[in-house]
């Protein structure tokens, strides 16, 4: 056979391939258009179905059952990503309004205890992550201080929450008890640690005496936020919120943070938990002698009114202001020793005597913070041994610091009135917090 043949031959066997793949792929589009003009038929008889009335009624199963295999055949929707680095004056608000997010999501989050106790106002740079699906938030990932993140999730229960850290995560943990001995075993029998439950104590100590009013019966419920490590918990972080019942009384603590940052506990009416006072500004170890207008004086041995309180404590042991306040006086004075008198308001001063040393930056003017060390323990002027004595004054008048009632510090800020409402209820909704607690 010559070149020219043998070319010819092979040409006719190409052609012949072609033809037959020609042929496949025209019969492939076929049975495509076809089953497209089906899909469209049924949705076509589908839309006329849906507006009968009568007689086309009975036909309504099929056409459901046809009409979502219609839609399935389309695609989900999608989930959106943004990752969004905070501009001057914007905050989630107008970001959830920027991605078109829905409100009603917003308000949720906003109503979490880890929302509400730890996340501040957004700053300049912060980082925010968004996921959503059809205007709805599936995912946020929200800035703390010290690389902490909260991170909140869409769930078929709403939405949850949790802090992370590089090292670990944490969540809000509800517990419950009832007393039958004591408070602390009670409490430990329901989870929680004895560093919580010290906790615990102190929140309710200015209304609560735990060694007298408790009895067999009465119960307790606490939200704690609980840390995680790679699913085991490690530690127990503060209190958001808790719910003392004593017989027919009701005690509500609700932890909230100010637009300042400092975080309070509050009754479900808003009055601050914590008194404007500190009972006692030291951790002493006995009152070696009581506020007595009629005492015996131990060095001068005459009758002399005692107008404070001595707690006994060692050498060296800090002073704390009791209050906020200015300092009106700072130096010897008598008998007193070394003594730093704080006009607290224009009803309350506070006196602290005896002082081995004042604390360095202290001078008169000088505003000071309830819990800010102002000295030392000593036992300068007439005294024994080392103490602090102790003296709050009415208008001038001295009053016992440790019986007298004490003024609580400033309720929740008029602007967060509503705010805390809502949280208030989300409270006893979620975790079953009565809401018949007495007004102090």
């Amino acid at each position: 056979m010559d070149n020219y043949t043998a070319y010819f031959e092979k040409q006719k066997y190409t052609r012949i391939g072609l033809l037959i793949f020609g042929t496949i792929i025209t019969w492939l589009l076929l049975v495509n258009l076809l089953q497209v003009n089906f899909d469209l038929g049924v949705f076509s008889e589908n839309q006329s179905n849906l507006m009968g009335t009568g007689k086309q009624a009975a036909q309504s199963t099929v056409t459901e059952h046809n009409f979502v295999h219609f839609e399935n055949r389309m695609s989900p929707p999608a989930v959106h990503h943004y990752s969004i680095s905070i501009k001057p004056d914007e905050s989630l608000d107008s970001l959830f309004k920027k991605y078109h997010l829905d409100d009603k999501n917003l308000w949720q989050i906003t109503q979490l205890p880890l929302y509400h106790n730890f996340a501040s106002p957004l700053y300049i740079n912060q980082k925010v992550t968004i996921e959503s699906k059809n205007h709805h938030l599936e995912k946020l990932v929200y800035p703390l201080k010290d690389h902490k993140v909260i991170v909140f999730r869409s769930t078929d229960k709403g939405y949850k929450a949790l802090i992370k850290t590089p090292h670990y995560t944490a969540r809000a943990v509800y517990l419950q008890g009832s007393i039958k001995h004591s408070l602390y075993t009670a409490a430990h029998r329901a989870g929680l640690n004895s560093a919580t439950i010290s906790q615990l104590t102190t929140i309710f100590s200015s209304d609560i005496d735990f060694k007298k009013d408790l009895h067999k019966g009465d119960s307790f419920k606490v939200v704690v936020m609980e840390h995680y490590k790679h699913s085991k918990p490690i530690k127990s972080g503060v209190i958001l919120a808790a719910q003392i019942k004593i017989g027919h009384k009701l005690y509500t603590a609700i932890r909230d943070m100010s637009p300042k940052g400092k975080s309070s506990y509050y009754t479900a009416y808003g009055i601050n938990l914590q008194k404007a006072f500190l009972r006692a500004p030291i951790h002493y170890k006995f009152i070696s002698s009581p506020f007595n207008l009629h005492r015996m004086h131990p060095i001068l041995h005459i009758v002399r009114p005692h107008l404070g309180v001595d707690l006994a404590a060692p050498y060296g042991t800090p002073i704390h202001a009791s209050s906020d306040g200015r300092i009106r006086f700072m130096g010897r004075l008598g008998g007193y020793g070394n003594v730093i008198i704080i006009q607290n308001n224009v009803k309350y001063s506070t006196r602290f005597a005896h002082m081995e040393r004042f604390a360095k930056g202290m001078h008169r003017g000088k505003h000071v913070k309830e819990g800010e060390v102002i000295g030392y323990v000593g036992a300068t002027g007439l005294a024994t041994g080392p103490h602090l004595h102790y003296e709050l004054r009415v208008y001038g008048k001295p009053v016992n610091p440790m019986t007298s009632k004490l003024p609580n510090a400033a309720p929740i800020a008029k602007t967060q009135r509503i705010s805390f409402e809502h949280y208030a209820e989300n409270l006893e909704q979620h975790y079953h917090f009565e809401n018949k607690e007495i007004k102090h």
